[in-house]
């Protein structure tokens, strides 16, 4: 990509952030959650700040701790009704 900008907007469940433990459950209680899908929002822009849309999965790379996922599911979604800037 030449010189694109992206800001990159992670996606989790509201109520994950303030949870707090019931009452009944002790300091030393291990929770074990699994994610099998995480959405990834991002904003992509030319050098001269208009938005590139026309980008497919295949532009990007996407890392979890250093290893490469797979993009299963990829749109563009406009934010204003008419055509894309």
């Amino acid at each position: 990509m030449n010189r694109l900008a992206a800001l990159m907007l992670f996606s989790a469940p509201a109520g994950a952030q303030n949870a707090q433990p019931p009452a009944a459950q002790t300091p030393n209680t291990a929770i074990r959650v699994d994610v099998n899908l995480v959405q990834v929002d991002a904003v992509v822009s030319d050098a001269k700040g208009r938005r590139v849309t026309d980008l497919q999965a295949s532009d990007f790379e996407l890392l979890q701790d250093g290893k490469a996922q797979t993009i299963a599911n990829f749109s563009y979604v406009a934010t204003k009704p008419g055509r894309p800037q």
